[in-house]
């Protein structure tokens, strides 16, 4: 990762992981996040597409969310923006309302 990536989930919410991240310190806390508040079962890239310095992934995931002991099953696909082999941006495009419903009490 560059020092100044940006990495977004979009807001849903809920679901107070979500948002835009910024620079390695932040992604890293991202991610102790989605570990603190989600057990996943599942996390698989399925196919990946890649043209220069852009790459997308598609795949899917099954979690259950900690707080409510829902489990959601989610198809994604991930934008990467890379340069210099270091990835600069990474944006997840994912079904916001099924995240919500699994951290729904």
């Amino acid at each position: 990762m560059s020092d100044n990536i940006e990495w977004e989930l979009p807001k849903s919410a809920r679901v107070d992981f979500s948002g835009v991240f910024i620079g390695k310190e932040q992604v890293l806390n991202f991610f102790q996040h989605i570990a603190d508040e989600n057990d996943f079962t599942e996390f698989s890239p399925d196919t990946f597409i890649a043209d220069g310095e852009h790459v997308v992934v598609l795949g899917h995931l099954t979690a259950t969310a900690k707080p409510s002991g829902r489990t959601s099953s989610n198809k994604w696909a991930h934008y990467w923006l890379l340069k210099d082999g270091k990835a600069l941006k990474h944006y997840e495009y994912a079904d916001t309302a099924e995240i919500r419903d699994a951290f729904a009490s």
